[in-house]
């Protein structure tokens, strides 16, 4: 969950000999939150409240005050975005805080608004028909080198690919796509291509793409580079590499 730790300090009073945002101590309380993987989201301290101007409508009229919005000895003086499991992890965060000994520190939960995204947020799953169950098995599980999840009662095994999934399962329009069913990733596409022919893997060549070229068994469409084989269903099959990812 997200916390809002907000800083309030009084800027006229007695602080640690030299310490301010950028001493030891809150140097040394940066570095920790950047070290904790995935707690730190935001942070920066403000301008003093001197600078501060108040904005509010009366009857539909811009008011424009010089000044913070409260007059009170501690001001808003900084804020701190946390991403934490818990609100005692939060505390936890707040208390070490250089601020804590000389000001308070206010932590507040952040409302997050959910969007309406359909299936968005939800994991979607590569679904291959094939013809023979145990090709597909030898193919995908043997020289692939995918790692078996699972399997389901009429024919249908799940394999595990990174951090996606692919399950192929019989049926008798196995092979009758003629896009790309699925593609993979990889850093280094003539090694992986090398690696697959060695298992006898044969690679495609489509020459009538616009915009693309192709040397050898690798395509080319500007820097990017791509190469197609067929598991034994016929189910097109691709590899793909971008030197921005």
């Amino acid at each position: 969950m997200k916390y809002l730790l907000l800083i309030y300090v009084n800027e006229f009073s007695a602080r640690p000999d030299e310490e301010n945002e950028f001493s030891g101590p809150w140097r040394d309380y940066r570095q920790a939150l950047l070290d904790a993987p995935g707690v730190y989201l935001a942070g920066e301290p403000l301008q003093p409240p001197s600078t501060a101007t108040t904005v509010w409508l009366e009857r539909g009229k811009r008011l424009v005050h010089d000044g913070p919005f409260a007059e009170t000895k501690e001001q808003l003086g900084g804020y701190i975005l946390l991403e934490v499991p818990s609100r005692e992890e939060a505390l936890d965060w707040a208390a070490r805080c250089p601020a804590a000994g000389y000001g308070r520190i206010e932590i507040r939960p952040v409302l997050t608004l959910k969007e309406n995204k359909m299936l968005g947020d939800t994991n979607v799953q590569t679904m291959l028909p094939v013809k023979d169950l145990k090709a597909a098995e030898e193919f995908y599980g043997g020289t692939l080198g995918l790692k078996r999840m699972d399997e389901e009662p009429g024919g249908a095994v799940t394999y595990q690919s990174g951090q996606g999934t692919l399950t192929v399962y019989v049926s008798k329009f196995a092979g009758t796509n003629k896009g790309t069913a699925a593609s993979w990733h990889v850093k280094d596409i003539e090694k992986a291509v090398k690696e697959l022919k060695g298992k006898g893997v044969s690679f495609e060549h489509y020459d009538d793409l616009p915009d693309m070229t192709r040397k050898g068994d690798t395509h080319f469409a500007g820097d990017m580079k791509l190469a197609w084989f067929k598991d034994p269903a016929g189910n097109i099959l691709g590899l793909e590499s971008h030197p921005s990812k």
